[in-house]
């Protein structure tokens, strides 16, 4: 009858938690229910602090609302929700198991050619949108947009995709 309990509980917290830092969330999260030390270890601000972009504190520092928090573990769960930053131009997540940065930018953060003339574009504000205002495409003979990131704003060593997210309306 072997108790690896036991074994586990004698490592020292701060031992633990610097092992854990090294893995990503969801497998620091998963080995917390290994053993009462695991998971003690996982409120250590030594995890979380490795789990957070590096460049948490200009984030936080941008967004549209306040973020209260009293520990890294507790930015880590509010981060791993989306809100807006910039003005409300962009909105900004942490992928919950790896910790990766997503971002998904305003049509107000784009280029979008002609969007300032009435004839072929409108501002309108759409209860279902993440952002206060949507570009709506009144008529066009071509779709010219562009979109710009600073590539410090990413993860590192992780793939990236940009996806154009629209609605097509009942007329379009």
């Amino acid at each position: 009858n072997f108790d690896t309990n036991c074994y586990f509980n004698v490592l020292p917290e701060e031992c633990v938690a610097t092992v854990f830092s090294l893995t990503c969330p969801l497998d620091a999260c998963r080995s917390s229910l290994v053993s009462s030390s695991f998971r003690s270890a996982m409120d250590s601000d030594i995890i979380w602090d490795k789990f957070l972009p590096s460049d948490w504190l200009e984030i936080v520092s941008k967004s549209v609302s306040p973020l209260a928090f009293s520990s890294k573990k507790e930015l880590f769960a509010l981060l791993c929700h989306p809100f807006l930053i910039d003005d409300g131009k962009i909105s900004f997540k942490l992928e919950k198991s790896s910790g990766k940065n997503s971002y998904i930018l305003s049509a107000r953060a784009l280029s979008i050619t002609w969007s300032s003339n009435p004839i072929y574009w409108s501002w309108v504000s759409m209860q279902e949108s993440r952002f206060s205002e949507v570009a709506v495409l009144r008529t066009s003979n071509w779709l010219e947009i562009e979109g710009k990131i600073k590539t410090k704003m990413l993860s590192q060593n992780t793939m990236y995709g940009a996806y154009l997210i629209m609605k097509i309306s009942d007329r379009a």
